[in-house]
């Protein structure tokens, strides 16, 4: 890449940092991914939370394939399960998903989970909380189940797998891993959270391993500001920890996905991002 790509990347996060406190930077993303989520999810499609938690998206996707069509939420937190079940009563659209109760790896097994009282939404198979906030935290450790998503969603009968979301603290890379099956055969928008460096040290793999799965299977990354995301961008500072990754032969799908991003942003006041 060259030096200018990389300058005007820093130039919009730079922006984008100083236009919203440090804590709402977050709150930018899921924005955003509802915005996509809109554009490209419709009736009778099939979507996948994975890290569905209270059902801050598991809600509004179920909302936006119908009655007839279906959610799976993969959530293993007991705590986050209750609040998921009374929000999706409380939409009326329960019977529109599917909840499994397990973690989403590229292996079947079952794992110590590490509850983070006090940063619930840090809970994971990996204990990865900051110094920073360690001493407001408590950590309970449970055994949960860890699946296979293509061992758990039945490739046949889905009409159209349109989009997966994932949040599971750093465990993307080995959930879609697993998930080989239905992203090859369905080609979905993967709309997830990545801490890059750090959750490929709490994994273990590497920059080479993450890059290699998605040209695996054939799919170009960019980040939440619609920039192009390649090896280069792995250690530039001050760049998103969120992402969408696109098939590589669905070009209008990156024009609309920038398209939905750029209005989003242009709303907020952030256009000098854009």
């Amino acid at each position: 890449m060259r030096a200018a790509q990389i300058e005007q990347k820093k130039t919009a996060y730079a922006a984008l940092a100083q236009a919203r406190p440090v804590g709402e930077h977050g709150r930018i993303y899921e924005d955003l991914l509802r915005t996509v989520s809109r554009v490209h999810v419709g009736r009778g499609d099939t979507v996948l939370d994975l890290g569905a938690h209270v059902g801050e998206h598991t809600v509004p996707f179920a909302e936006l394939v119908g009655p007839s069509g279906r959610v799976h939420a993969f959530e293993p937190l007991p705590v986050a399960l209750i609040h998921l079940r009374r929000a999706l009563a409380k939409a009326g659209v329960e019977d529109r998903v599917t909840i499994h109760e397990t973690a989403v790896s590229d292996g079947a097994r079952e794992a110590t989970y590490f509850i983070q009282d006090g940063a619930l939404g840090m809970s994971g198979l990996v204990e990865r909380i900051p110094d920073a906030i360690r001493e407001r935290v408590t950590t309970t450790a449970i055994t949960v189940p860890v699946q296979r998503i293509d061992e758990i969603v039945p490739a046949e009968g889905i009409t159209r797998l349109s989009f997966v979301k994932a949040d599971v603290e750093g465990a993307e890379y080995h959930a879609f891993k697993g998930a080989e099956r239905l992203l090859l055969r369905y080609r979905p928008i993967l709309a997830f959270e990545n801490g890059r460096g750090q959750s490929a040290q709490d994994y273990a793999y590497s920059r080479e391993d993450f890059f290699g799965l998605f040209k695996k299977f054939g799919y170009d990354l960019y980040d939440v500001l619609g920039f192009k995301f390649g090896p280069d961008d792995w250690h530039v500072r001050g760049a998103p920890w969120y992402y969408f990754a696109l098939p590589k032969e669905q070009h209008p799908l990156a024009g609309s996905v920038e398209a939905a991003i750029d209005a989003y942003l242009y709303d907020q006041g952030l256009s000098e991002v854009c």
